[in-house]
């Protein structure tokens, strides 16, 4: 009976540590996948990741310069939003391999 559980615990083990580096790779291969969104007819765009980390922002240098500041922040608000929904819609599409 004890010889059968160890046997068991084993087996468990080995599929965690499995699924464990199943995970990793996928984690890997999200930040790999890389999305766009844009507000304002493209005054502000922003670069995203798989991995829901903002890679990269571009501000038009005349939305900066009108000073509405309130507006700016929320054309940023909408276009990481905007990118981030494209990279989960991107990593729905992707083939993963397991």
């Amino acid at each position: 009976m004890i010889e059968g559980l160890k046997g068991g615990l084993g087996e468990l083990l080995k599929k965690a540590m499995n699924a464990k580096q199943e995970i990793e790779k996928l984690q890997e291969t999200a930040k790999k996948e890389i999305a766009n969104g844009e507000s304002g007819a493209g005054m502000v765009r922003v670069t995203t990741n798989g991995a829901g980390e903002m890679l990269s922002i571009v501000i038009a240098p005349a939305l900066v310069q009108g000073g509405d500041a309130e507006m700016l922040q929320d054309l940023i608000v909408s276009a990481v939003n905007l990118s981030l929904s494209n990279s989960r819609e991107q990593m729905k599409r992707a083939p993963h391999s397991t």
